[in-house]
């Protein structure tokens, strides 16, 4: 019998896109505590929409972690599949395995979500600002653009065009501006911090109408003892 040819069989191999395939019972795979996706109850339409498709084929496969640790056998994608899996009466799935440290679970975890459907969004909110907090982390993991985390979790901006502050005609200004040159994993730090102490209510002071140099302030002090 001649081997029927596939498609690009014999074009040299580079760099190849791999894929870890093992078989997992339903029962051992643990949901993310922390996963923001809002999920249709059994029985509205969304759910049985869901339920015919996989019973149609199964050809979006969940995503397990398998790194020892808090997070193994933890889903990373997948959580509403497998309820409607267990309902539908299955037992098995072919699942798609990662090694994920924690924080990278939880970023890929929200870019999973932020494929279609809807994510709480406080939960989502909460995940993001310790996400940001990870010193070196690369955000982008989540599937979300830096400027829309930024306004999703509310951390700083700072606007070059800012006008300082008004002051009465005669008066020496009693403000000054800093300049701090940071790496991109620096930077992430500070925004997050200072995130932190916006949302502690430090951004308020009797001389300074500027929040993020209240906050700062805030910080340094602390620091400081």
């Amino acid at each position: 019998m001649t081997k029927k040819k596939q498609p690009n069989d014999t074009a040299p191999v580079g760099r190849t896109a791999e894929l870890r395939v093992e078989r997992m019972a339903l029962a051992d795979m643990r949901p993310h505590p922390r996963n923001p996706r809002h999920h249709p109850d059994p029985g509205t339409p969304a759910w049985d929409s869901l339920r015919a498709s996989l019973e149609h084929d199964y050809f979006d496969p969940l995503v397990v972690n398998v790194r020892p640790g808090p997070e193994e056998f933890m889903l990373v994608s997948g959580h509403l599949r497998r309820k409607v899996l267990i309902a539908a009466g299955y037992t098995h799935a072919d699942v798609a395995v990662v090694d994920y440290d924690s924080a990278t679970h939880l970023a890929r975890l929200l870019a999973a979500n932020n494929l279609q459907g809807k994510n709480i969004e406080e939960d989502m909110r909460a995940v993001l600002v310790d996400l940001a907090a990870v010193a070196d982390f690369d955000l982008s993991l989540t599937g979300f653009d830096i400027a829309d985390i930024d306004g999703i979790i509310g951390r700083f901006s700072v606007d070059p065009l800012a006008d300082p502050p008004a002051l009465p005609d005669g008066d020496k200004t009693p403000f000054v501006n800093m300049t701090f040159t940071l790496h991109d994993s620096q930077a992430e730090v500070v925004r997050a911090a200072l995130s932190k102490a916006k949302d502690d209510g430090v951004t308020d002071s009797a001389v300074n109408e500027n929040g993020n140099g209240n906050a700062l302030t805030a910080i340094a002090v602390e620091y400081l003892g």
